[in-house]
């Protein structure tokens, strides 16, 4: 596993091999972040992470970067139905109250001090009518469909996850076969 921007793949074991990013040293934010992938909640029950370093470093730098003060941090979220999403998809939250204080609990909730509601509303309607989530009747909570779900397991973001289904709904419509993989994957590059 190496660790990219942008990439959500979770792992249940994260090993960091020495403390630089390319020339430069690794951040405890950065650390800290590369650490979080391991045992992702909603996906795996536990994680760990190993931090690989030579004996000269273990001894001027034991324990700097698990223990340091991380520097400020803010959320740059900026797609609230993706956040939604997750809360719904993660099995976190699947009603408006549940959704709304999953939502409270992350990064972005601590910075705003507005009541998100309308944005937990529209959001849900977004995400139902782009066929992202559904309305279970019967338990009056929301869940994900397959869409949702592989949105959510991918790097995707919404509107990449909607422009993809409906190419592949189209290759569907106009009777495109698929043998192999190879195949999906030849059609699917740009």
């Amino acid at each position: 596993l190496f660790w990219t921007k942008r990439v959500n793949l979770p792992a249940r074991r994260v090993i960091i091999k020495g403390t630089k990013l390319g020339t430069a040293d690794l951040s405890v934010r950065v650390y800290r972040q590369m650490c979080g992938r391991a045992g992702r909640a909603g996906i795996d029950t536990f994680g760990e992470s190993f931090l690989v370093i030579s004996k000269k470093d273990a001894a001027n730098k034991n324990g700097i970067l698990a223990q340091a003060k991380m520097e400020q941090v803010e959320s740059s979220m900026k797609d609230y139905s993706y956040l939604v999403m997750e809360g719904i998809c993660g099995r976190f939250a699947n009603t408006e109250e549940e959704i709304e204080r999953f939502f409270r609990r992350t990064l972005k909730g601590q910075e705003i001090s507005w009541l998100p509601r309308p944005i937990i509303t529209s959001s849900i309607s977004d995400l139902s009518s782009d066929l992202f989530i559904f309305s279970n009747q019967s338990s009056s909570r929301w869940e994900s469909t397959n869409l949702g779900e592989a949105t959510f397991r991918s790097t995707l973001s919404l509107s990449e996850a909607k422009i993809l289904h409906n190419e592949m709904k189209q290759m569907l419509e106009e009777g495109v076969v698929l043998s192999d993989d190879l195949q999906f994957c030849y059609i699917m590059a740009p």
